[in-house]
This record gives C-alpha cells, sequence and structure tokens, in this order.
C-alpha cells in the first residue's frame, strides 16, 4: 500500500474541510470555542496570542472577543517580511486590516512575544499525525 505524501494528506483534509455544510462547521466552530474558554490555561492567561481566520478555517472571532471582554491582551500575526511574522496587540476587531494573502493582521505598535506574561496561544492546524504533532 502506497503512503500518501504530507502535501496529498493536506490537500485532501483541505477538500474535506471545504465541503463541511455549514452546520457542521458551526458546530465543531461552538465545540472548540466551548472547550478553549473552559481550559485554565485559558482562564489564567494575560496574553491571548490567535491567528485571525480566513476562509473555511475555524472561525476566531467570538474567542477573541472573549478573551477582550475576559480583559486578556489580545495578539495577532503581521507578516513582516519573507517568511518572517511578528505578534502586535489587537485593539479592537475593526481595527484590523488586510495584510499577506488578504489574511485581516494588526496595523502595529509594540511587539509582543510570549515571553512577557502568562501567555495562551492558538494557532491554525490542518493535519496531524496519530500523536497529535502538526503534519
Amino acid at each position: 500500500m502506497e503512503e500518501e505524501t504530507k502535501d496529498a494528506i493536506r490537500n485532501r483534509i483541505r477538500e474535506q474541510r471545504r465541503t463541511l455544510r455549514q452546520e457542521e462547521r458551526d458546530g465543531v466552530a461552538d465545540a472548540i470555542e466551548k472547550e478553549l474558554l473552559s481550559m485554565k490555561e485559558f482562564m489564567d492567561c494575560k496574553f491571548f496570542f490567535a491567528y485571525l481566520s480566513h476562509g473555511t478555517e475555524i472561525p476566531t472571532r467570538a474567542m477573541i472577543l472573549a478573551a477582550q471582554e475576559a480583559g486578556k491582551i489580545i495578539a495577532a500575526p503581521k507578516v513582516t517580511g519573507c517568511n518572517r511574522m511578528e505578534f502586535y496587540p489587537v485593539e479592537s476587531l475593526e481595527s484590523l486590516r488586510p495584510g499577506a494573502f488578504g489574511i485581516l493582521e494588526p496595523e502595529g505598535g509594540e511587539v509582543l512575544t510570549p515571553d512577557m506574561g502568562k501567555t495562551f496561544l492558538l494557532l491554525p492546524g490542518l493535519a496531524f499525525t496519530r500523536r497529535g504533532e502538526r503534519l
């Protein structure tokens, strides 16, 4: 039996995600949000570093708003060079502007890093190994 390449697996998963019905997508997003908001690590963090969802990714808007309501400092990635991203503060979702690849980004400000205090990082992932490692 021939083993699928990483690219083939990623493409297959993207297609499966793309074809999810909206109610399935909403159910998955709600379950992830509920799980995240109940995590001790999330409740205890000062900084919430989150990706800004795009396309068929799990939406992060509600999670970011919940973190803001809980008084957390929100940071999101901004492309700052070739293969380089840095995290900048998100004052409000309305202040974000389309950046690289049309993905919303903060406009700038002080670069924030995870070592500035108790930080929770919410990172996107498409496919994982059976051991939970990103593929």
